[in-house]
C-alpha cells in the first residue's frame, strides 16, 4: 500500500523532518510540501505525481462500497 510506505518514510524523518514539510508558500508558484517520485510509472508534470499520490492514498483509505 502506498499509504503504508509513505507512513514508514515519514516516521524516519522524525519531528524536525516533518516540520520541514511546511515551507512558506511561494508567491505565484505551485506549492508542494515534498517531492513524489513514482518509479516505473508514468506520471507527468511537476504537480502530477503529487496529486496522484494523494489520489491513490485517498482510494486506499476509503472503504469500498459494493
Amino acid at each position: 500500500m502506498i499509504f503504508t510506505r509513505a507512513f514508514e518514510q515519514m516516521q524516519r524523518l522524525g519531528q524536525r523532518g516533518i516540520a520541514s514539510l511546511r515551507p512558506p508558500k511561494p508567491n505565484h508558484e505551485v506549492h508542494i510540501a515534498f517531492e513524489i517520485i513514482f518509479k516505473g510509472e508514468k506520471v507527468e508534470g511537476y504537480g502530477g505525481p503529487y496529486r496522484q499520490f494523494f489520489t491513490d492514498v485517498s482510494r486506499e483509505l476509503q472503504p469500498t462500497v459494493e
